[in-house]
């Protein structure tokens, strides 16, 4: 019954984190990470608990600014929680992307 118990929580994904970089990318707590389903973890916006596949695609998670963010206005948690087009869209004057 255990096991049976322990094979069912795993096919739900509990235990682990769906978090990008292993729950860093998440201002969700490690340990609520790991008790929540998958499913559960995937509605939430990736700007939140970032589980997204795609994210160096999109530039979430990352700065776009030169000298890693310092070049730019923009709060650094800012840069990184909006995609790179967003980022680049700004005013080098405001958020420095050398475009």
């Amino acid at each position: 019954m255990k096991q049976e118990a322990s094979s069912k929580a795993s096919s739900w994904g509990i235990g682990e984190t769906h978090a990008r970089n292993n729950g860093q990318d998440s201002i969700v707590p490690l340990p609520i990470q790991k008790i929540v389903p998958e499913a559960v973890e995937r509605i939430l916006p990736d700007f939140i608990h970032n589980t997204s596949d795609s994210a160096k695609t999109t530039g979430l998670g990352e700065t776009h600014a030169a000298k890693g963010g310092e070049d730019s206005v923009v709060p650094k948690a800012a840069q990184k929680a909006v995609p790179e087009t967003v980022e680049r869209a700004l005013p080098n004057k405001v958020h420095n992307t050398k475009d």
